[in-house]
């Protein structure tokens, strides 16, 4: 897991293939996407563009994935996440639906929080569990992407 700004991955860019894709999708201009699926290369490389709002921790649901990373990109507003440091492997997780390649759980353990402010990120890979859109203080808007990468790109 990895958490933080975009601007700050520039530097990477050269060095870097995530840091590249990341950068050029947000050369893009994603606050232009519409809401829903983008694709960029198939089911290889495509972005997720949300427009709604975080919820309450006991509304949410952790989620795990096998075969994508995601790299979450607040645009406008604040986001709360929790997260678990431990790797899982997404074979052992209980209804692990391949097809949507997710898991999702109510209760994960030692999970940590952090906040995402506008153009901030948080780089989640395989096996780790990550619970997005959580309200700071109140639920609120949100606009945000999040760019799902095959792992085998990279």
């Amino acid at each position: 897991m990895i958490f933080t700004t975009v601007k700050s991955t520039k530097w990477m860019l050269d060095n870097y293939k995530l840091y590249g894709i990341i950068n050029e999708i947000m050369d893009m201009n994603p606050l232009n996407f519409p809401v829903g699926i983008t694709k960029v290369d198939g089911d290889n490389l495509f972005v997720n563009r949300i427009s709604g709002e975080t919820k309450l921790f006991e509304d949410s649901l952790s989620e795990i994935h096998k075969k994508y990373i995601d790299v979450h990109i607040v645009l406008k507003g604040n986001e709360k996440y929790r997260a678990a440091l431990e790797i899982t492997n997404p074979d052992e997780v209980a209804d692990f639906d391949l097809e949507k390649d997710a898991g999702l759980q109510r209760i994960v353990d030692d999970e940590q929080e952090f906040i995402l402010k506008e153009e901030q990120c948080a780089i989640f890979f395989p096996g780790e569990w990550h619970r997005p859109m959580l309200a700071v203080s109140e639920i609120e808007g949100i606009e945000k992407i999040v760019i799902k990468i095959n792992k085998a790109l990279l």
